[in-house]
């Protein structure tokens, strides 16, 4: 599927299943109430979330307009090139956050390092990423180039269903793509239909928890910043890694139930999440991860 007949296919699906009056959902508010008690953490140029609206109260109440405002501000941030990384001075150490591959964790461990009196408050698995979105870093500062950027990447197959298991699943979790594109990816899709319709989304503008992981090593790329690569999957190296720097991993977001991803699959979302995501997996090394699956279904 060639690039101009899917952004077609992805305009007549918004046209047609799409929904044109904002829900009125904020996320920005709940950030901004959880965020109170920690605002001692943010960094000194950091600002606490604003609504959506960005202060404008005649936008909140048109919802057709504040829709497309919505969704224009989404698309103007996706074309930004800039860095997702957390930044802990004292471990010498730069995280290139990837959602969905043990990110709370790690990023839980590199804000207790720069913000050691973090420790003391009992924070929530939201919280902590909150926090973390706060503190992301966009741009690289001498200091920080010295440091030693790392990420840990995920099989994509796995990390995928990951995703739909979160936050379509999960009937009393707050579903955030209620207004993403319009609301194309509808909590009640299965998971069959909800790969058809992320198939039809470039990867600029899929959300980060949908996003292709090597798109998160693009800026640093750019900027000849090596980034270690950790698989999730190889838990002893990400454990030596963080050892050596003094920091230490808890979990979080652990699934509550022991479930099996590849029951997810059937031939055609194998292929179709491997069209997704194939430079992921030659990249990272899930080839046999791929061959296993495929074998599976077949």
């Amino acid at each position: 599927m060639n690039s101009i007949p899917r952004v077609a296919l992805l305009v007549r699906l918004i046209l047609s299943d799409g929904k044109f009056r904002h829900s009125g959902h904020d996320p920005r508010n709940i950030r901004r109430e959880a965020l109170a008690e920690l605002s001692r953490f943010l960094p000194r140029d950091a600002q606490m979330p604003v609504d959506g609206n960005g202060g404008k109260k005649w936008l909140k109440k048109n919802p057709f307009i504040r829709s497309w405002h919505s969704q224009a501000a989404f698309v103007k941030d996706a074309f930004r090139k800039k860095g997702r990384h957390l930044w802990a001075p004292a471990a010498n150490v730069c995280y290139v956050r990837n959602p969905k591959a043990a990110s709370t964790s790690l990023s839980y461990a590199l804000l207790s390092a720069r913000y050691p009196e973090l420790k003391d408050f009992r924070l929530t698995p939201q919280k902590i990423n909150f926090l973390a979105d706060i503190n992301l870093r966009e741009g690289l500062s001498g200091d920080e180039k010295k440091a030693e950027f790392f990420t840990v990447v995920r099989n994509p197959f796995a990390r995928l269903v990951s995703v739909y298991r979160e936050f379509f699943e999960k009937q009393n979790a707050q579903f955030i793509y209620e207004d993403y594109l319009f609301g194309i990816l509808r909590k009640e899709l299965s998971f069959s239909d909800f790969v058809k319709r992320l198939e039809l989304i470039p990867d600029r503008l899929k959300d980060q928890h949908l996003r292709p992981q090597h798109c998160f090593l693009n800026f640093y790329e750019r900027n000849k910043v090596a980034v270690r690569i950790l698989r999730l999957e190889e838990s002893q190296d990400i454990n030596a890694f963080m050892e050596r720097h003094g920091l230490t991993l808890e979990k979080f977001n652990t699934a509550e139930f022991q479930y099996d991803y590849r029951h997810y699959y059937d031939r055609e979302t194998v292929r179709a999440v491997y069209n997704i995501y194939k430079d992921d997996v030659a990249r990272f090394g899930y080839a046999s991860a791929y061959d296993e699956i495929r074998k599976l279904v077949e």
